[in-house]
């Protein structure tokens, strides 16, 4: 089998564990989330990519073993970690992650960089819903810089006030539409996770919207704004509030 084969596999495992994540709200009864989850087995990802990083140290291919711990590391956030909640700074380490294997595969075509505006400490404990940021710059990547000829580059802003924790997620891709616009502003506002918002960014915003909501208030949650062939940018509003253990 080869590396690109084993990879595939492994990044379809991962996509129906992260469409379970998604769906359990979705889902009638716990019985048929646990046997969704029953298919997948989180020995069996990191056995294998142990293997390739191994593999590929021995080949002197360090490119692939730096992917495949960043792979290794990626899933072990996203499947093993419990709760629902998460502090800031490991949902940013994911990213990092995730940005690594998207660069493997993408190489220069586009760039990602962090800006943080405050107290490092109290942005890096802040509670944030698991898995907010990563659906949204998968929808930069694949929905706004895929098709772009220009260098693609993403930045993510941290920004903290005084009474709350601003995140923006910005891309120079090719945009969004105003009917697109309008139907994703929609969905949000409606608070539903209708398909119009999965037509257009691929992952439902709306989902991660109701989530902050859910935690936070509905005070907070999501914006967006995009321009066609200038960009987008999804704008995140929490309170400060420190992540706690108990948060799981």
């Amino acid at each position: 089998m080869t590396f690109q084969t084993q990879l595939d596999e492994l990044l379809y495992l991962y996509k129906k564990h992260y469409m379970i994540s998604y769906r359990k709200d979705e889902l009638n009864s716990s019985s048929q989330l646990m046997a969704l989850q029953s298919q997948i087995n989180p020995h069996f990802l990191y056995n294998t990519l142990e293997s390739i990083r191994a593999q590929a140290e021995l080949d002197d291919a360090l490119q692939i073993s730096e992917m495949t711990e960043a792979l290794a590391a990626y899933f072990r956030y996203n499947i093993n970690r419990g709760g629902d909640v998460v502090p800031l700074e490991d949902e940013l380490a994911n990213i990092s992650n995730y940005l690594h294997i998207q660069q493997f595969r993408f190489g220069e075509r586009f760039s990602i960089s962090f800006m943080i505006d405050g107290d490092r400490n109290t942005i890096n404990n802040q509670a944030i819903p698991k898995l907010t940021i990563q659906p949204i710059v998968e929808n930069a990547i694949y929905h706004g810089l895929e098709e772009t000829l220009t260098s693609g580059k993403i930045t993510i802003r941290v920004t903290e006030t005084e009474k709350r924790i601003l995140l923006s997620i910005s891309d120079n891709g090719k945009g969004i539409d105003y009917e697109q616009l309008e139907m994703i502003h929609r969905d949000l506002q409606a608070d539903t996770s209708a398909s119009g918002s999965e037509r257009t960014t691929g992952i439902a915003l709306s989902n991660i919207h109701r989530r902050i909501q859910l935690l936070f208030g509905d005070s907070f949650g999501i914006a967006l704004e995009s321009t066609p062939m200038v960009g987008t940018t999804v704008h995140i509003t929490m309170p400060k509030q420190a992540y706690q253990e108990e948060n799981k």
